[in-house]
């Protein structure tokens, strides 16, 4: 970087460049030939540490006892792995050296070895022929994803002094090994068998009211298997619909009002058992069908269709819990909505036992005072003159007439203007007598809104 030419002159453009560093060797182990016999041979084994480091370099044995203890070879060649052997033969009792050492480096180590005459031998002991057993600490576990690993016992025998403890498919769940391996004045290896069990998986399923009609979506949590099966104890009730079993999710639809169990099985892997859990879903009811808001003399009345399975009603008005029904009526009325021309929101929602409704149903009415006719006269020939009282909330009135009381096969006249509190009716017959009505109506977003009707008058046409 930031190089000059051959005249000290800096070039006009910097440089880097890399290589790669090669592993440098760091030390020998060495194992084996623990102890040796008068005129016999016994292998040692040099590893270059490493071993990375070590494959293919050449290692210097010099037997600084020959009179005690040689080597079959002056140099020997690693292995791919960075580990060589060499023979060693036991020419006289007594304490020999070995020196060794890695060409090209600092690195080397002796080694002492003991020549025993045969009369002199340490006794070894087999474990497979002595009489011994192990016995572990506990015999069975559960899978956690950690390796297990018992305590080892051999009564009589010290571990590290006399045995190692190895283990073999300790990890994952099926049947592990404890090996037990001799050492010192002890030699072969014992094994003992111990049992990893499947874990169970720890599912769950959080689960929300589902109104008739309505689908849901729940997900499965702590699933380990690849599949799952949901299964409903009532599908009259909920039914499953749709599972995707790689998002362990799963939807359902409600029919009708209910509570149900969910049954939901997961299948097993190589460490999970398969696992069942249940969940509750409570199906509550639909929303009503319709709603009716009718202006009376005093308040307005508040009707709506029945909701199939629900055992009650809340009632809101603007959004206030006004009425809670529960012995089973469908309508009610609200004699404080009474502001003449004022906005009404009316909210009804469907209980049952199981729950209330997600879901409701609005309507909106405007309050509009019921009008009072103060003259209904025949004012002329075939003609009725009506006067009421005025309603400044009100868009117009109408005025209804007929030759009967219930007001069957009546006629409208519509008067579009909140100002005009007159109207006459003409062509009427003669000797007749009409009963006339007024209501006003107000128009929002083009919808009507209509108040009450004035108590009808009777009038008879005389001219």
């Amino acid at each position: 970087k930031n190089a000059k030419n051959y005249n000290g002159k800096a070039m006009t453009a910097a440089y880097t460049t890399s290589q790669a560093v090669a592993a440098m060797p760091k030390a020998l182990e060495i194992s084996g030939a623990e102890a040796l016999y008068h005129h016999e041979n016994a292998k040692l084994t040099i590893k270059v540490l490493p071993a990375e480091a070590g494959a293919n370099r050449t290692l210097t044995v010099e037997a600084l006892s020959p009179s005690i203890l040689a080597a079959a070879a002056e140099t020997v060649q690693t292995d791919a792995n960075g580990v060589a052997t060499v023979t060693l033969s036991g020419v006289l009792p007594g304490e020999g050296i070995l020196g060794i050492s890695l060409d090209g480096t600092k690195l080397s180590e002796e080694v002492q070895r003991t020549v025993y005459a045969v009369d002199e031998a340490p006794q070894v002991i087999s474990l497979e022929e002595g009489g011994f057993a192990v016995t572990l600490s506990e015999d069975s576990f559960v899978y956690d994803g950690t390796a297990k690993e018992p305590v080892v016992t051999i009564e009589g025998l010290a571990e590290g002094t006399d045995f190692t403890v190895a283990y073999q498919d300790n990890l994952n769940a099926g049947t592990a090994t404890a090996i037990a391996t001799g050492i010192g004045g002890y030699t072969g290896t014992l094994t003992k068998e111990f049992v990893i069990a499947k874990a169970k998986q720890k599912l769950s399923c959080k689960t929300s009211l589902v109104a008739v009609g309505e689908k849901a979506v729940f997900a499965i949590t702590g699933a380990q298997g690849a599949k799952f099966a949901v299964s409903s104890s009532n599908t009259a009730v909920l039914k499953v619909v749709k599972t995707a079993q790689a998002s362990k999710k799963f939807q359902v639809q409600a029919f009708k009002v209910g509570s149900v169990k969910l049954t939901i099985k997961v299948g097993s892997t190589d460490n999970y058992a398969v696992t069942s859990i249940k969940v509750t879903v409570k199906v509550v009811p639909a929303a009503t069908t319709k709603i009716q808001v009718t202006n009376l003399a005093k308040g307005l009345k508040v009707a709506w269709a029945k909701v199939s399975g629900a055992t009650g009603y809340l009632v809101y008005c603007n959004n206030k819990l006004i009425k809670t029904i529960t012995n089973g009526a469908n309508s009610l009325t609200h004699t404080k909505a009474n502001t003449n021309g004022s906005k009404y929101v009316y909210k009804i929602v469907a209980t049952a036992a199981t729950g209330t409704s997600t879901l409701s149903k609005s309507a909106t009415a405007y309050r509009l005072a019921q009008p009072t006719i103060t003259t209904a006269k025949n004012s002329a020939a075939g003609t009725i003159g009506l006067k009421w009282s005025a309603n400044a909330k009100a868009t117009g009135y109408q005025v209804q007439y007929s030759l009967t009381k219930d007001f069957k096969k009546a006629k409208t006249l519509t008067v579009k203007k909140a100002a005009t509190v007159t109207a006459k009716i003409t062509k009427l017959t003669k000797g007749k007598t009409y009963y006339v009505r007024v209501r006003s109506y107000k128009t929002v977003s083009k919808a009507n809104y209509f108040s009450a009707y004035s108590a009808a008058k009777a009038v008879k046409v005389t001219k």
